[in-house]
């Protein structure tokens, strides 16, 4: 009769253990590098933009932009938002450029929302905008 060393012995619970332990650090080691990429890229661009320590705003013209690209509504307007656009317009630059602002404004009702976009067309500043939007979410 043979003796087993109960250090050794294996249950399926344990075997179970096991398998999750080596599928989740192998699965979870290739995941990390690209995520440790983009908060580095992250990091790096904000600590490339200068704040006002007053108002806590960019510094005018400091902001860095991706090589190549025109410059954007924020720093050429100080705005943020484009003037004129149509309320199609004005939705996809909401969706595109401020969705947290779009995900609330598009659970408005048809008439609140045509309120926000003749707020935007007196004043087309997107902190108006968004207090606008949450104003009428608010007040629904």
């Amino acid at each position: 009769m043979t003796r087993r060393n109960p250090r050794f012995r294996l249950s399926v619970g344990r075997v179970r253990q096991l398998l999750w332990l080596a599928l989740t650090l192998a699965g979870g080691w290739p995941l990390a590098a690209p995520a440790d990429a983009y908060f580095d890229a992250l990091k790096e661009e904000a600590n490339a933009v200068q704040v006002d320590p007053l108002t806590r705003e960019p510094v005018a013209g400091q902001a860095p932009s991706p090589a190549g690209a025109a410059p954007t509504a924020d720093a050429t307007e100080g705005k943020g938002m484009p003037a004129g656009l149509t309320q199609a317009e004005f939705e996809d630059f909401l969706q595109k450029k401020y969705f947290g602002s779009f995900s609330f404004y598009r659970k408005l009702p048809r008439q609140k929302k045509d309120a926000v976009f003749q707020a935007y067309s007196q004043r087309p500043d997107i902190r108006f905008i968004r207090e606008q939007i949450k104003q009428t979410y608010l007040n629904q």
